[in-house]
């Protein structure tokens, strides 16, 4: 089982280039980025509704999850620009 569920986050992870590069012909990196992440967020927030996971964090956390956060738009910005 475990490995099924590999194999489809590699495919989707993989499907994320293909569809990146194909919504580059319309659309500008940031506006693809800003997209993703306006959908990306209410659907990790609604898994985390469901799922009740608790997410508080301690203060110190917050410095981490703000430097963990600007490196993953980065990251989504450098793959955009670099299709």
């Amino acid at each position: 089982m475990i490995n099924l569920l590999l194999l489809i986050t590699v495919i989707f992870w993989g499907l994320s280039f293909i569809a990146t590069k194909m919504a580059l012909q319309y659309l500008n990196p940031i506006d693809i980025i800003a997209i993703r992440l306006l959908l990306g967020t209410p659907m990790l927030y609604l898994v985390i509704l469901i799922k009740k996971i608790d997410i508080s964090f301690k203060k110190k956390e917050y410095l981490i999850i703000l430097i963990a956060s600007v490196i993953l738009g980065l990251h989504f910005l450098i793959q955009a620009f670099g299709l």
